[in-house]
């Protein structure tokens, strides 16, 4: 599963962006879209390097879950 949350109130909560599993036909394209141009048995192409990477540049809450509903919307 390849999960993305972001935590609330000191940390106590938190809202789940999106949730995905990558084992699935979906998941699997997510997977293939996130580790496009990475090298093959890299770090980057592991899951967590790839989701790190979309996140990173999100400045607000309201971007990141505009780019994760992005993601699982069948790009």
């Amino acid at each position: 599963m390849l999960t993305i949350e972001a935590p609330k109130l000191m940390g106590l909560r938190s809202d789940r962006i999106p949730a995905c599993d990558l084992d699935g036909p979906e998941g699997q394209r997510v997977l293939a879209w996130l580790t496009r141009g990475a090298e093959p048995g890299s770090f980057a192409a592991t899951p967590l390097a790839a989701a790190v990477e979309f996140v990173k540049d999100s400045g607000t809450l309201a971007e990141l879950k505009a780019r994760c509903a992005g993601l699982t919307s069948g790009r």
